[in-house]
């Protein structure tokens, strides 16, 4: 596109939800929005062919001259050193928090490629020390909303970060190009979470031209519920203790660990909190949120206790704590990371170990991906069969499995409350699911036919 024009196209994350990379021009000035991968497992690093597939298309893209990374996600930052590969002038724009939270990532990229290195042959892509310097030379933004400024990004481009509520460090951008506005939300919640509070309803500082926001749950109203579906996890919880059975909970180790734990914490009284354990990557994640959440509860997360690991994390030392934990006589509960069972990951491990158990009990909290494990065992669950084959062959019997909605995304009212607040000429959807956002498009239309509504794919351009 030449001139003065605005398009966008997505990289990745279009029609999908992983991968989230969005390419914005301003006349002749690039922007990247985000930079994920797909979540295809802990082995995908090892092969470089699965690496590519994993990644946005980036080769779409000729040439960017600005990245901003809204949020800590693995779908929504892990890819960041392969854009910086790419396109190495480029200047990257953060939060701190999402700094932090993408060196954790990006570093266990490195290492896992390192290991194929010397046990595969494959040469990696970045090291550690890459990440560090790629990391150490982005500039840290703050939102408008907490004292943070307008950036100057030249020729007549600005950027004005805002909260957006999702997770610690999270951001909706909104640029400001001859006179109208762009708004990108990233993944965007308006609810208040224990560390951090709901997205901020800011008045634009022009007319908007585009507004891209995720469509996660576009048709599907939920956020009223989302407090009983915080007590039933906890009275579920409570009744399998009871019963006498442990409890798994798969999670995000970034947001989601931390608030179900203080959701629990809250409950002490209830379900003594040294019951209740983590394991996993979970564990770097808190002490992020200890040093990075500026809340009064921030303080509170010293309380929480973890799986150990031995002091050199090998593999068979994580097994024999996880075995002790299983000797004790007294039931218990695991937040594990791999909130899609991923296999490899914490929760993955646990689960191979509880689900045999009729006692036990298995509560999904976040979305998941039709392609994952924890998907394929919840909906074998929902069919009531009685034994299930899974991981490597081995038989489930009666151990009670439920997903409760727990979601730090918007839903189907915020996302209509959004647009017309916001009142833009186009809204381009990416993050969902077709499922989700083709049955809401052929309604919407009808409803709001003097508005532009886009669900593009990768590659498909939409031009202002």
């Amino acid at each position: 596109m030449k001139g003065n024009g605005i398009s966008y196209t997505p990289l990745g994350g279009g029609r999908e939800i992983g991968a989230s990379a969005y390419h914005l021009l301003f006349g002749s000035m690039s922007v990247l929005f985000d930079a994920g991968m797909r979540p295809q497992g802990s082995d995908v690093y090892l092969n470089p062919g699965n690496i590519k597939a994993a990644q946005p298309n980036f080769d779409l893209v000729d040439d960017v001259h600005f990245i901003f990374v809204s949020h800590g996600h693995y779908d929504h930052c892990a890819a960041f050193m392969f854009a910086r590969k790419k396109f190495p002038g480029a200047k990257a724009y953060m939060t701190i928090q999402t700094r932090e939270f993408c060196k954790m990532h990006l570093s266990d990229i490195a290492r896992r490629m390192k290991h194929s290195r010397d046990w595969r042959g494959a040469q990696p892509l970045f090291s550690e020390e890459d990440v560090e310097k790629a990391l150490s030379a982005a500039v840290l933004v703050k939102p408008i909303e907490h004292g943070g400024m307008a950036i100057n990004l030249g020729y007549g481009l600005w950027a004005i970060p805002h909260h957006a509520g999702h997770m610690l460090g999270a951001i909706s951008v909104e640029f400001v190009y001859n006179e109208r506005s762009v708004i990108f939300t990233g993944d965007i919640s308006w609810t208040d979470q224990h560390f951090t509070r709901g997205a901020s309803h800011f008045t634009p500082h022009a007319p908007v031209a585009l507004l891209g926001t995720e469509a996660t749950y576009l048709n599907t109203c939920f956020h009223e519920k989302d407090e009983d579906a915080r007590g039933d996890l906890v009275a579920a919880t409570m009744e399998t203790l009871r019963r006498g059975g442990n409890v798994l909970i798969p999670t995000l180790s970034i947001n989601r660990a931390q608030e179900i734990w203080m959701d629990f914490y809250e409950q002490r009284d209830t379900i003594p909190i040294s019951r209740v354990f983590l394991d996993g990557g979970t564990q770097r994640y808190f002490d992020i949120f200890k040093r990075y959440a500026y809340t009064p509860k921030a303080h509170l997360l010293r309380h929480a206790q973890f799986v150990p690991h031995g002091w050199s994390g090998r593999r068979w030392e994580k097994e024999f704590h996880r075995g002790q934990l299983l000797k004790q006589d007294e039931p218990f509960v695991v937040i594990a990371s791999g909130a899609m069972l991923q296999e490899g990951s914490a929760s993955y491990h646990w689960a191979d170990m509880l689900l045999p158990g009729k006692k036990n009990a298995l509560f999904f909290t976040s979305y998941l991906d039709p392609c994952s494990a924890g998907f394929e065992l919840l909906q074998q669950m929902k069919k009531d069969e009685e034994v299930i084959k899974l991981f490597g062959g081995e038989s489930v019997r009666g151990c009670e499995v439920r997903r409760f909605n727990l979601s730090a995304h918007t839903d189907k009212h915020g996302t209509e409350a959004m647009i017309g607040r916001l009142d833009p000429d186009v809204v381009v959807f990416h993050h969902g699911d077709p499922k989700e956002v083709v049955p809401y498009l052929a309604q919407v239309g009808a409803r709001d036919p003097n508005r532009g509504y886009f669900y593009p794919g990768t590659g498909e351009e939409v031009t202002l």
